[in-house]
């Protein structure tokens, strides 16, 4: 096998086999600038905003499999309409106050004028989230430093909010 074609795989399979990991264990270091002063885990239930797109049963599933192992406290995850409408159990605001939802930033880089390729449009979608106080009605600042896809984006928020209340 050649020696370079060797390195370029070990390459790649160091990015796409450790990559996903770190996202794991990585937290964000602005929490007091997203996080609620008055949100507490332990006296309520957080609401999650369900992962939604082409393979939704399987991006929810992942969702819950990770809230189970990282998150301590109560929650469930629920559709952005189930959180708006404030309906059935989930009218009561006291026990569920808090929610985690998720807003997309989209880039599009488009060919440049005089460009020799014509290669169309780039885009490029980052997830970010942020708290949303259902009894008050107010949406709080988000994290500001997406981690690029939802599940990335995603574990890292629960990781920050995990560590800053600790069981």
């Amino acid at each position: 096998m050649n020696k370079s074609f060797f390195k370029s795989f070990l390459v790649l399979a160091f990015i796409f086999g450790i990559t996903p990991s770190v996202f794991s264990q990585k937290t964000l270091n602005n929490g007091d600038k997203w996080i609620p002063t008055d949100f507490n885990p332990k006296t309520t239930v957080l609401l999650v905003e369900a992962w939604s797109g082409i393979q939704e049963e399987k991006g929810i599933a992942k969702q819950e499999d990770y809230m189970d192992k990282m998150y301590p406290y109560k929650y469930e995850v629920v559709s952005l309409e189930t959180i708006q409408k404030r309906e059935g159990k989930y009218a009561n605001t006291k026990i569920y106050k808090w929610s985690l939802v998720s807003s997309s930033n989209v880039t599009a880089l488009t060919k440049s004028t005089g460009a020799s390729t014509n290669t169309g449009v780039l885009t490029s979608v980052d997830r970010d989230f942020h708290f949303y106080d259902r009894e008050n009605d107010k949406n709080y600042p988000a994290t500001n430093r997406s981690q690029g896809p939802f599940k990335q984006s995603f574990q890292v928020v629960i990781n920050t909010i995990a560590k800053r209340f600790p069981e």
